[in-house]
């Protein structure tokens, strides 16, 4: 049984087929608007257990794992954001859902992004955490590289990717390896450790991992290479926040590529929670990260 922070006799823990898939989610059901939550990249929707206290009975929300994450199925392919988006976009077709706000972390800003852009008419407004972090390459990312370049940095992180792969004989070895890998680094709170529970899955051969499958990292580290998102950008209208990590901030040519982004949208704010960790704001700042997007979302529907 999945470990929660708190009791919630509202809860929703469903799986529903769609887009040929099975998805995972959680629901929380509310007569008013709609935040679907989109979680980091290789974790999954309990990484939201601090944030949604603050948020439930005001909101109905929607918190899925994605193809290849936490409780969903995970097939060979798909893995592109775009078709990662479209699960999205299926999922709200499947609950009925016509539109919604999306509050998405790392690669759930990419995915709401994605969705934004190609579905105009089921966004009412975006938070973005830590989406120029994502934007590593090009002319508004961290560098510019030839094609040699971005390939031998590819394979590079590809093979890092693979190295990094562990395997456990149970559950307790794999939780205690992790506790005294993260907390000497401040890294370990009962919210990560909730985090780390949710996700660990049997292989097989019966070992236990705390990770994504290899082929989930490898699809979609194959497509990241080629993502520009300053042409999602173009195509937004919808309200966006944008809430920088602390080296997002701090960095130059990170700052100029949210500024770029900004000035191709009509509508857009951006707030900077001081000591916010790329995607973990939302574990060590959870009610910080909810006030601001609590705040924002009151500023859209008075609009």
């Amino acid at each position: 049984m999945k470990k929660c922070l708190r009791l919630e006799t509202k809860l929703i823990d469903k799986t529903v087929k769609v887009n040929g898939i099975n998805i995972h989610y959680n629901e929380y059901p509310h007569d008013g608007e709609t935040i679907i939550f989109l979680h980091f990249g290789f974790s999954s929707l309990s990484m939201w257990n601090g944030v949604i206290p603050f948020f439930e009975g005001k909101y109905h929300l929607i918190l899925p794992d994605y193809r290849g994450h936490g409780h969903s199925e995970k097939p060979k392919d798909g893995y592109h954001i775009d078709e990662m988006a479209d699960d999205i976009i299926h999922l709200m077709n499947e609950l009925e859902i016509e539109k919604a706000h999306f509050v998405g972390s790392s690669l759930g800003a990419e995915l709401s992004v994605s969705i934004a852009a190609r579905y105009p008419k089921r966004v009412l407004s975006l938070v973005v955490e830590g989406s120029a972090m994502n934007n590593v390459y090009g002319p508004y990312g961290l560098s510019d590289p030839t094609e040699e370049e971005k390939e031998a940095e590819k394979e590079k992180m590809l093979e890092r990717i693979r190295s990094s792969e562990t395997f456990y004989d149970s559950p307790e070895i794999l939780l205690k390896t992790l506790k005294e890998a993260y907390e000497p680094r401040g890294m370990w709170n009962e919210y990560i450790k909730v985090m780390a529970e949710y996700e660990i899955y049997e292989t097989s051969e019966g070992k236990y991992s705390g990770t994504v499958p290899m082929w989930v990292s490898e699809g979609y580290m194959h497509n990241y290479w080629s993502l520009r998102f300053e042409e999602y950008y173009k195509e937004i209208k919808a309200p966006v926040l944008f809430l920088p990590g602390e080296k997002e901030w701090q960095n130059e040519k990170l700052q100029a590529a949210l500024n770029y982004f900004r000035s191709l949208l009509s509508n857009s704010r951006m707030v900077h929670i001081k000591g916010g960790m790329h995607a973990f704001v939302w574990l060590f700042f959870p009610e910080e990260g909810s006030e601001v997007v609590l705040e924002f979302l009151e500023n859209v529907g008075r609009k």
